[in-house]
């Protein structure tokens, strides 16, 4: 029965159902099989919004801003430590820095029920987008004090 789609659907998220399945037809009516336990595109356009598939997608568009405002910070603070380093004559690339911030990641991941691996491919792309940051923001930094080295 129709009717029973959408209460049937929220007692389920309810109790924390991981899915359910909805048969959905352009004419329900002229189906050739389970006509009267199917609904139309505007009927599943109710039921979902219903289901709150409009707040969770809200809630995780705010979450990605959150993300963006951290990875932005986290440049910031790359830029810093790039600064500091280049003051100090230090390279910008510490590979063993990045070894241990990429297996504590990994051994995170997998304790939050995450992909380590994927987590880990994660961090390598924002490490390398940080390391590029820091040699176009520092080197003509490096460049200047070598000069400045040159003819004292």
């Amino acid at each position: 029965r129709r009717d029973l789609i959408a209460p049937l659907a929220l007692a389920g998220r309810a109790v924390g159902a991981d899915g359910m399945m909805v048969e959905v037809h352009p004419e329900p009516d002229r189906a050739l099989s389970d006509g009267p336990q199917q609904l139309d595109a505007a009927g599943f356009e109710r039921l979902m919004e219903a289901l709150g598939i409009v707040s969770v997608r809200e809630d995780i568009d705010r979450i990605d801003r959150q993300i963006l405002r951290l990875l932005s910070r986290r440049l910031s603070r790359s830029l810093e430590i790039g600064q500091a380093k280049t003051a100090r004559g230090l390279p910008l690339h510490s590979p063993g820095r990045e070894a241990e911030i990429l297996a504590g990641l990994a051994a995170q991941a997998e304790g939050s029920g995450l992909d380590p691996q994927v987590v880990q491919a994660l961090f390598e792309t924002i490490l390398h987008q940080s390391r590029r940051a820091q040699h176009r923001a520092l080197t003509p930094l490096v460049a200047a004090a070598g000069r400045s080295r040159a003819g004292a």
